[in-house]
């Protein structure tokens, strides 16, 4: 080319652009002024200096342009050259493009390069990359999704995420045109519609709605917009922000929820009720009606006491649901306590329309409930109130309240309304005309006779029962005046005053009542009421002597008719107007009051009248006086008697201190007092003199029980008397020396008399009776053996006696035995009868008997001993003799006859030598002959030695030797006389020789048996062991079995200890035999040789003579336990590769054409039915298209013939339908079964394997295929390399383009050879981390799918394109090789167009970051701070100065916050954290309390983003400020309104539960125990004191849990004033805790005491629902709640047990009434004066086949729990009538029966009929079943009761109160109720003797019930005593165990109709 080529050339380029021409060796040929300027150099220099480029150039830019130029000759770039004069060193990017022609001078190639300078894009590209950190960094802190939108395209941009989260292009075009033409385009434009088209800026508030999501789930989102104008303010831009708020709104809903409704029912909570309702009062218009209803449910404690928790939790929640439906949806539903709701319903027209719903609520809920339980129903009670009648919401709730309480006054199951008068029934409204105390008091009641009661003084005690009365209802004064004994003075005897000043009882003192004129009482009830004394006439006024009293209420207390006093109530600072409730609560009160005050002056008029009597009867001289009850009890005696007798007391028995019996005097005349009322005599030898007159009179002592008065005076005997005296007394101490007693009859008088009774030897007491045939029959039937009785009637008959005696018998004597119960010696008697006469003539007989008992003993004792000798002797030997050493004879006492028989007596020696001539075997003939020599035996008997020998020979002549064994012993006493003992043992040594041969052959057997063999003896526990075949595997061979085994155990392998223990220690050795459990088996490892081997274990028990021993039997089977593991081990194996191979396994019956399955893992096939043949299956299961297959290859005969022709398997694969309805490939393979007799097979196994997988495998295979080939087409080359073997290889590359390694190789090298040769230089180190195998695998495991990048990659032709490179990880099975493939494709012409278009919008787009920016911190409401690494520069917005507290100077903010105090103290860990976070993280945040320049502290979200260079060091730190304080503070208050109770600021119920079941499964290691704490009587205290007093209470005892907590406890309250705590306490701190707890409640300032109850639960298991761990709580708190003490109860195995015990009872007792075995027993009724019994109870018993008899409290409260009870009450009814009928046929005067009638029956609306029905069955008048209700009943519902009593009577029935004094209505019940009989409660006076408390509580309540005509009868009484103060106290009747217990009704009728009297 030519220089004006050139000239032409370059001038032709663009301006600006530096371009050079230059030879290849860079040399300047030409340049540009571009050029020449910028680098300061002329062209004409450049022409004449030749300059080289590399010299304008550094070092480094030089080699690299010239390398690109080198390698790349036609076209190449190099990027960053630096020019050496540059002090800024700008970079310049240079094209060097190679023009072929023309040549430069035709000689040199001409370059032409283009230099860019490149500075400002670099640091824009820089800029853009931060600022784009920035922007992701904070629309990133919430996830939002930003957008911009063109107003001029009409074009918006959202996020790449928006495509993620909405499924739609982020970029809209024609986007508000569209919006405004209702186009859909997506959800969120669709929702935001308006927003978008009018694209304004928001102003404070941001838009929120629900959107749906690509994920089909609708989330929360807000929008945020603002507007960019332009320069003439025309809008430009628009920006905004998406923010996803579905968390934060999700959960602020939730908690507001949570925080608004009740966990259970899902109504409104207490709280929000409350505020809605005051809302709608507040806000409703002044025509708006408004309507509450409060709403409880009737008895619902019985629900929960009855059904359980349980149900009581699902009636409420029944309950709640019919809310729900009855009511309306604007209207407010809510439950504010344990079982109330409240209803308030808006814009109300009419009450009949409330009415209506009211009715139809009770209705549905009592319909709802019937059939739950037998006849048991659920209903509920409603007040109303309306705005028409209150404005407050306060004023409506106790409107409400007050209606409520009325209706369930007048019978519950109905609903009233405040305010308005009832006028007829058929109005639709009930009303409820005031406040009710009705409910207060009932426990005021209680708390007055709990004082009465537990005072000791009375007076004292009404001092305080006026004060408590006083301020409970707000009285001004109480005066209490009495009348004088004698009725004519008056005196104010107590006062209380609420003011001291106001007392002056001294002035109405003795007063008369003419003086004052008394009130006359206004009304029958002795009620004198004023409300305003100013009407009073000043005669009236005078009552009051000067008292300013305005208003006056006083009651009469009335004795007898009579007037004695009265009770005033006065105020005196203001008006009152006593409502009814409060005069009825207060006659009651003072009845009370009167009551005890009049008993007080009855006790001390008696005690005065007791006294003169005494003093009377101790006035008599000389006279000996005693009074006895009918239970001969010492009650009374004077001084002369207890002279006589210093150890007299009273309730001590006559005979037993007078004459020291155990039994009454037989001259008792008991009977003649009871029938003539008194009798006289002459006795002699009584307590009080030898010879004395008595006298003996019936009387009523003192006005309390029939007694008997009895006196001795002394009597004067005439000396005729006296001697006769002095004979008798003399004769009979004689004969009382030998005899048991003398009997004296008098044959005139044919009476006898016992003149004398030996306490020595009597057996038996002789009959009271003075006929003398009565009484010799009655000891004859009585106390003498059956045997004996005919000959003792016979001799001892009166006319026998006196017939013999008349024939001139001298005496008439017996023997005979007597009938022992006590003993089982025979005890024998003598009697000797014989004819005395007096020197008056008459005649007597004399008998007097003996104990001959050890006469009869030795007789026996003897003749016993002779035949058991004789017996002993012939059991143990054949033959017997007798030697007489000195004579030299023998002769036999007893021998066989088959024997040589010899005379009574022969010689000794001829005996020896006959015996043994040719008996004796060879071997025994000389020993037997020197054993029987006559001079040995005579020396040996002589010294007193035995001598034994054992021989052979022949008992018979001819026969077989037997063994026998001679033994010669001497007599003892007698050396000259021996006994020659001969035994027969030949059987004993055959059986010795078995055992012999036994024993071998079982220790043979045993050898090879068991290789251990350990004998205990189960008493003495002494052992030894034998080993036989094992090598000792201890030291343990004897002694004491208990010691040595616990060091046995050491060496048993620790898993096996406890089995060992429990079957071989000595306790289980010993149960194992009483059990009956023998040859238990036992295996176990034990140590031996240092390693473990398997032992087996046999016990077997042997008892020998009452010796127990038990053979513990050991064997080594390690051996064989290898041999079953390895069997077991190789069968699982098996098992487990069929399993893993085949999903199905059948059986086929080829000859039926069926087949059963018999394994299966597949969860999609469907199974074959085992009824279908395989054609039905392939009809319905298998795929249409292989049915043809399948019926051909697998169906019929098919597989018979195959496999006869041979083959084993048949293979095919089919398509099976699944359980989801799709088809699923099987493989299937049938191989034939064979029989040992079959030639062919009947029989197969079908083994079926799930081949869909591989199906879609072979299918993804060809698809791959076919993907393959569309990959080629669009990617040039394709790498597989294998990280694990370090190898790569090329699946395909485009021929002939890039330059490429090798086809396969090492991968490593690889690496870096194509790093270095293949990629561009620039662009190596990015290839080589790009293929770094850590980074690689990090990005991995972060997620990614695929990882890419892009680098220049050197052509064939040695150019440079850019190509993009992809690697994608290939997924493989656990364990295979690491793979990846690497995709490469050109990108080169896309790569140019981009570098293009990226430097035209640089600064466009960083005008727009900017906005951008500034718009997302402005809208997001962010303040900004951030610090420069490198430059150490810091920013901060403006406005955080402004807003924090701090001095921000130049210090980093961080320690400004910190050094400056600016975060909060409890926040500080937080922020430490943050600080940390930062060095180990990117991106950290927190919330915490900053202060503000006002000194408040607010919630801020605090966010810090680290960014990082290309070196990867930190360069950079933004953090971002959130105001979050509203949100923060909204979601803490919803958080606590949702978990901590409102009231008392203590966790809630749900809130409760979670903490303490996070709480034990965080920490299952630690103990934890459940505490239930409930106040007893907590509604009297609401109602007593007020809602707010019981508020105050609760948050008392909240308090006080808070105090007392320590770490690892969780408290709340459940529900009104039952609080619950879980902690980790030991059990001595829990019982401390309780007890703390306790008393700081006794010391609350509150009248009324405050009683806790606690029930105590210990966790065993942590995953326990705690909801049953409270209930379990719950169940031990109910066995104290009620008592004073104790206080708190544990769940233990007790109260398990008992639920067991309750739910075997309740799965048995419907069989049991089929079965009748429960049965009635009676228990009698009596006149406690006469124990004469006057009716009877019928009670339950149930006759348990293998229990026995089970008493009933055991199972009837179950019954009345569970409704069984009305079964079993109409069983007993029934069985009570058959009773009453048998009798009333049988002749018998019956006696009335009562019986029980559960509290269950007042629900039954049969219940008179079902009663009439018995009577008229069985024929009987109604009076003879008496019905007893019991106490509890009257928390029913008292207006049913009242009406089903008064029915029950019009029918003729007598009702009966029990267990009164039980509960705390008694008093009410006598007030209210119409009954006949009350019947005291055993609790009510068992401690009457100790307590004084006990005995003013029967005597006030009896005098109460005879003051009402009420009968009273007391049950449960157990002791004299009991009885005897019963009877003082007025009370005629009672029943009890002393008495008699319950007894079968046959033996009641003995004791009723025979015996009549329960006598003591």
């Amino acid at each position: 080319m030519s220089r004006t080529s050139e000239n032409s050339f370059i001038s032709n380029l663009f301006d600006g652009v530096a371009t050079i021409v230059a030879d290849s060796k860079l040399t300047l040929i030409n340049a540009n002024d571009a050029f020449c300027i910028g680098f300061g150099i002329s062209a004409d220099a450049i022409s004449r200096e030749k300059y080289a480029l590399t010299d304008l150039l550094d070092d480094d830019s030089s080699s690299r342009l010239c390398e690109s130029i080198s390698s790349s000759p036609v076209s190449s770039q190099c990027n960053r050259v630096l020019l050496r004069k540059e002090e800024n060193h700008r970079p310049f990017h240079v094209t060097a493009v190679r023009v072929e022609e023309p040549l430069h001078e035709n000689r040199f190639a001409v370059y032409q390069l283009v230099f860019s300078d490149q500075t400002e894009i670099l640091e824009l590209k820089q800029l853009i990359a931060f600022e784009k950190q920035k922007l992701d960094i904070l629309t990133g802190l919430s996830e939002d999704i930003s957008f911009e939108y063109d107003f001029a395209t009409d074009t918006v941009w959202f996020a790449d995420k928006y495509k993620t989260v909405f499924g739609s292009n982020p970029v809209i075009e024609r986007f508000r045109e569209r919006l405004s033409g209702n186009e859909f385009i997506d959800s969120l434009t669709n929702v935001f519609r308006n927003q978008f088209i009018d694209m304004l800026s928001s102003s404070g508030e941001t838009s929120q709605s629900r959107v749906d999501t690509v994920s089909n789930e609708y989330k929360w989102f807000s929008l945020y917009c603002m507007q960019i104008n332009g320069e003439k303010g025309e809008p430009v831009k628009a920006l905004g922000i998406i923010r996803d708020i579905d968390r934060q709104k999700k959960e602020q809903l939730q908690l507001f929820d949570k925080s608004r409704v009740d966990s259970m029912t899902g109504l409104l909570n207490k709280s929000t009720t409350e505020e809605s309702v005051k809302t709608a009062i507040a806000t409703a218009t002044s025509d708006s009606i408004g309507v509450l209803m409060m709403i409880d449910i009737d008895l619902f404690k019985n629900v929960n006491d009855t059904l359980g928790h349980l149900a009581g939790d699902e009636v409420i929640m029944q309950i709640a649901r019919q809310l729900r439906r009855t009511f309306r949806e604007n209207d407010f539903i809510g439950r504010v306590g344990g079982d109330e709701f409240i209803v308030y319903m808006q814009d109300v027209k009419d009450t009949v329309f409330v009415y209506e719903k009211a009715k139809a609520l009770c209705e549905s809920v009592e319909q709802m409930f019937e059939n739950h339980q037998q006849n048991y129903t659920i209903t509920i009670s409603i007040g109303i109130s309306n705005t028409e009648q209150a404005n407050t919401y306060n004023e409506l709730y106790r409107q409400a309240d007050v209606a409520l309480y009325n209706a369930k006054a007048n019978g519950r199951n109905q609903s009233v309304f405040y305010g308005q008068e009832l006028n007829s029934e058929d109005t639709p409204v009930r009303n409820a005309a005031s406040m009710t105390i009705g409910a207060a008091r009932e426990g005021i009641l209680v708390d007055i006779i709990d004082i009465l009661f537990s005072t000791p003084d009375i007076r004292q005690g009404i001092e305080k029962v006026l004060e408590f009365i006083g301020n409970a209802f707000n009285i001004g004064k109480i005066r209490v005046v009495e009348k004088s004994l004698d009725l004519m003075t008056l005196s104010v005897t107590h006062e209380w005053a609420a003011h001291k000043e106001w007392l002056n009882k001294e002035l109405y003192q003795n007063f008369s009542p003419d003086e004052i004129h008394l009130p006359v009482a206004q009304d029958a009830n002795g009620i004198y009421y004023c409300s305003d004394t100013t009407l009073l006439t000043q005669q009236e006024k005078a009552f009051f002597k000067g008292d300013p009293v305005i208003s006056h209420l006083q009651c009469n207390i009335v004795q007898d008719g009579k007037i004695i006093g009265y009770i005033s109530f006065e105020e005196r600072n203001r008006k009152r107007i006593w409502t009814q409730q409060e005069i009825d609560a207060l006659i009651l009160m003072s009845k009370l009051i009167g009551e005890s005050i009049r008993q007080q002056q009855s006790l001390s008029l008696l005690h005065h009248s007791y006294s003169s009597t005494r003093s009377i009867l101790n006035g008599i001289h000389g006279i000996y006086i005693y009074v006895v009850d009918e239970n001969r009890n010492i009650l009374y005696y004077n001084d002369n008697a207890a002279r006589s007798y210093p150890d007299l007391k009273p309730g001590t028995k006559c005979f037993k201190v007078f004459k020291n019996r155990l039994h009454p005097c037989e001259t008792c005349p008991e009977k003649i007092l009871k029938e003539k009322g008194q009798f006289s005599t002459v006795l002699f030898d009584t307590p009080f003199g030898p010879c004395m007159n008595v006298s003996a009179s019936r009387v009523l002592w003192e006005n309390r029980e029939w007694a008997y008065i009895v006196l001795f005076s002394e009597h004067t005997a005439s000396p005729k008397e006296q001697e006769q005296q002095r004979k008798k007394a003399t004769y009979i101490a004689a004969l009382c020396n030998t005899c048991d007693h003398i009997v004296d009859i008098d044959l005139n008088a044919d009476s006898y008399e016992i003149l004398a009774n030996s306490e020595k030897f009597n057996n038996y007491e002789m009959p009271g009776m003075r006929d003398y045939q009565q009484s010799l029959e009655f000891i004859c039937e009585n106390h003498i053996k059956a045997s004996h009785r005919p000959v003792f009637l016979e001799k001892f008959s009166l006319p026998e006696m006196k017939k013999a005696f008349a024939e001139g018998v001298g005496n008439i004597s017996l023997e005979y035995e007597l009938l022992s119960e006590k003993s089982d010696v025979p005890v024998w008697k003598e009697r000797t009868a014989f004819l005395h006469k007096l020197e008056d003539g008459s005649e007597h007989i004399l008998f007097y008997v003996w104990d001959i008992t050890e006469k009869k003993l030795e007789e026996a004792r003897r003749k016993e001993e002779e035949n058991n000798f004789i017996l002993a002797l012939q059991s143990n030997y054949s033959e017997i003799f007798h030697i007489n050493l000195d004579k030299g004879l023998i002769s036999p006492l007893y021998y066989n006859s088959d024997q040589i028989p010899i005379a009574d007596s022969m010689n000794y020696m001829d005996y020896v030598h006959q015996r043994g001539m040719n008996r004796l075997h060879p071997d025994y003939v000389q020993k037997t002959f020197d054993f029987y020599e006559l001079d040995r035996v005579r020396k040996l008997c002589a010294a007193g030695e035995a001598s034994e020998l054992e021989y052979l020979k022949r008992q018979v002549e001819g026969g077989g030797y037997q063994w026998v064994v001679a033994t010669i012993r001497p007599v003892e006493g007698n050396g000259q006389k021996a006994l020659l003992l001969l035994r027969d043992v030949t059987d004993l040594k055959q059986m010795e020789k078995t055992v012999r041969g036994l024993e071998m052959r079982y220790n043979a057997l045993f050898r090879l048996s068991y290789d251990i063999s350990t004998e205990v003896n189960l008493e003495t526990a002494q052992y030894s062991r034998t080993f036989f075949l094992l090598e000792k595997t201890d030291s343990f061979e004897e002694g004491k079995y208990d010691e040595d085994f616990t060091r046995f155990l050491d060496l048993v392998h620790p898993n096996d200890r406890q089995a060992v223990n429990e079957s071989r220690s000595i306790d289980a050795l010993r149960r194992l035999y009483r059990n009956g459990e023998g040859d238990n088996l036992c295996q176990y490892r034990i140590l031996f040789n240092d390693e473990y081997i398997w032992m087996f274990s046999r016990v077997l028990f042997l008892k020998e003579d009452d010796v127990v021993t038990a053979f513990v039997l050991a064997r080594n089977i390690t051996a064989q336990k290898k041999i079953e593991e390895e069997r077991n081990i190789e069968t699982q194996r098996f098992n487990l590769a069929i399993r893993n191979t085949y999903n199905e396994i059948y059986e086929v019956d080829l000859v039926n054409n069926t087949c059963k399955l018999t394994y299966s893992n597949s969860q999609n096939l469907m199974s074959l039915p085992e009824e279908d043949s395989l054609d039905k299956f392939a009809d319905r299961f298998v795929h249409p298209d292989d049915r043809p297959f399948f019926k051909n290859s697998i169906v019929g005969d098919n597989l018979s013939k195959e496999f006869a022709s041979g083959k084993n398997e048949i293979h095919g694969d089919y398509r099976r339908l699944g359980y989801d309805g799709q088809w699923y490939w099987v493989s299937a393979i049938i191989v034939p079964e064979y029989n040992s007799y079959d030639s062919s097979p009947n029989r197969g196994l079908c083994f079926i394997r799930d081949i869909s997988e591989k199906k879609k495998q072979e299918q993804q295979l060809r698809i791959n295929e076919q993907y393959d080939h569309a990959l080629r087409q669009i990617y040039d080359e394709l790498y597989e390399i294998n990280v694990v073997t370090d190898s790569y290889r090329i699946v395909y590359h485009v021929e002939g383009k890039y330059k490429t390694p090798a086809i396969s190789g090492e991968l490593t090298s690889a690496v870096h050879n194509i790093a270095r040769d293949m990629i561009h230089p620039e662009d190596a180190n990015r290839f080589l981390e790009f293929f770094d195998i850590d980074n690689m695998r990090r990005s991995f495991s972060e997620g990614l799918d695929y990882r890419i990048a892009e680098f220049r990659k050197l052509l064939q032709d040695g150019s440079w394109r850019w190509a993009s490179l992809t690697v994608f990880p290939l997924s493989g099975d656990a364990g295979s090789d690491e793979m990846y493939l690497v995709f490469i494709m050109d990108i080169d012409a896309r790569k140019q167009v981009e570098e293009i278009a990226l430097q035209n919008a640089f600064l466009e787009k960083q005008r727009f970051a900017d906005e951008r920016y500034k718009t997302i911190v402005e809208q997001t409401n962010t303040l900004v701070f951030e610090w420069v690494v490198d430059t150490n520069e810091r920013y901060i917005s403006q406005e955080i100065p402004k807003r924090f507290a701090g001095n921000y100077d130049d210090r980093d903010i961080m320690w400004i916050w910190r050094d400056d105090h600016v975060i909060h103290p409890d926040d500080m860990i937080l922020f430490e954290q943050f600080l940390k976070g930062i060095r180990k993280q990117n991106h950290v945040e927190m919330v915490a309390r900053y202060k503000k320049r006002d000194g408040s502290y607010a919630w801020n979200r605090v966010t810090l983003s680290c960014l990082y260079a290309q070196d990867g060091k930190p360069h950079r730190y933004i953090g971002t400020i959130n105001d979050v304080d509203n949100a923060t503070r909204s979601v803490q208050t919803l958080k606590y309104r949702a978990e901590y109770d409102v009231l008392t600021g203590i966790y809630n119920m749900q809130a409760f539960y979670d903490r303490a079941s996070s709480m034990m499964r965080n920490n299952p290691e630690r103990q934890y125990y459940i505490v239930r704490l409930d106040i007893d009587r907590f509604k009297v205290i609401n109602d007593l004191y007020g809602l707010e007093e019981g508020d105050r209470l609760l948050k008392t005892i909240a308090g006080l849990l808070s105090d007392r907590m320590k770490e690892n406890a969780a408290y709340g309250r459940i529900s009104g004033d039952i609080f619950c705590a879980c902690v980790a306490y030991s059990r001595e701190e829990i019982i401390h805790f309780v007890q703390d707890v306790a008393a700081r409640l006794a010391e609350y300032p509150l009248a009324s005491k405050i009683i806790p109850s606690f029930g105590i639960c210990k966790v065993d298991n942590v995953q326990t629902p705690i909801n049953v761990l409270c209930d379990w709580a719950n169940l031990a708190l109910k066995t104290v709640k009620g008592s004073f003490y104790p206080i708190y109860a544990f769940y233990d195995e007790t109260l398990r047990h008992q639920i067991l015990s309750e739910k075997k009872i309740e799965s048995e007792m419907d069989l049991a009434l089929l079965r009748k075995e429960f049965l009635m027993y009676l228990q009698p009724k009596v006149d406690i004066a006469t124990s004469k019994i006057i009716g009877a109870e019928g009670l339950v018993r149930w006759n348990h086949p293998e229990e026995g008899l089970i008493p009933p409290d055991r199972f009837v409260p179950l019954f009345e729990k569970n409704g069984f009870i009305i079964q079993m009450d109409e069983y007993i009814w029934e069985q009570a009538c058959i009773c009453l009928k048998r009798w009333v046929d049988m002749g018998l005067e019956p006696v009335p029966v009562s019986v029980n009638v559960s509290r269950m029956h007042i629900h039954d609306n049969k219940l008179n009929e079902k009663l009439l029905e018995l009577i008229r069955k069985y024929d009987l008048p109604p009076e003879l079943l008496e019905l007893e209700l019991t106490e509890s009943i009257f928390f029913e519902n008292e207006e049913l009761l009242v009406g089903t009593i008064r029915k029950l009577q019009q029918d003729g029935f007598s009702i009966s109160l029990d267990d009164f004094g039980a509960g705390y209505s008694s008093l009410n019940m006598l007030k209210d109720l119409s009954i006949e009989t009350i019947k005291l409660d055993r609790g009510f006076f068992n401690e009457v003797i100790v307590t004084p408390r006990g005995k003013t509580v029967v005597a006030h309540t009896i005098s109460l019930a005879k003051a009402l005509n009420i009968n009273i009868i007391a049950e449960g009484v157990e002791n004299q005593e009991q009885a005897e103060f019963l009877l003082n106290a007025g009370c005629p009747f009672a029943q009890g165990y002393y008495y008699s217990m319950p007894v079968p009704i046959g033996k009641f009728e003995e004791l009723a109709f025979r015996q009549q009297y329960l006598l003591h």
